[in-house]
């Protein structure tokens, strides 16, 4: 995934530890029932999800959506649609400092937004689509 223009990069200063920013729960995507008669072809979505301050996933980005055909957006849609409720531990940036009598301290401790990219595939074999109609498909999740 080509990574957007306005990304920012975090740079830890002197004393500055990182922590955080870790999928703590995920909500599996449902393969889109309009699609389950076609059995179409396996497919990958390539999605950036933008976290808050808090861990939630305020945002799901996916290049090239618009260009994509009928069957891809409903895929992107099932695949937004799980990110969305995902929740990650908060990214948070301790800043510490060094005490006179040689022990440390924390000076100040804050959360900030991220990014992370994930690639979620969506497959249904065709052979057992009438089996599977009830049970939302196949993923994986990397």
């Amino acid at each position: 995934m080509v990574e957007p223009a306005d990304t920012v990069h975090y740079q830890l200063a002197v004393g500055e530890v990182s922590s955080g920013a870790s999928l703590l729960q995920r909500a599996v995507p449902v393969y889109p029932p309009a699609l389950l008669a076609t059995c179409p072809a396996p497919t990958q979505i390539q999605a950036l999800l933008v976290v808050d301050k808090s861990g939630h996933v305020g945002e799901v980005r996916v290049a090239g959506e618009a260009q994509s055909d009928e069957p891809h957006r409903l895929f992107i849609a099932a695949v937004r649609a799980a990110a969305l409720q995902w929740q990650f531990q908060p990214l948070q940036f301790d800043q510490w400092a060094d005490d006179a009598d040689g022990g440390r301290h924390r000076v100040s401790s804050q959360t900030r937004p991220f990014s992370a990219a994930y690639r979620v595939s969506l497959y249904m074999p065709c052979r057992t689509c009438a089996s599977l109609q009830r049970s939302g498909g196949w993923f994986l999740i990397r």
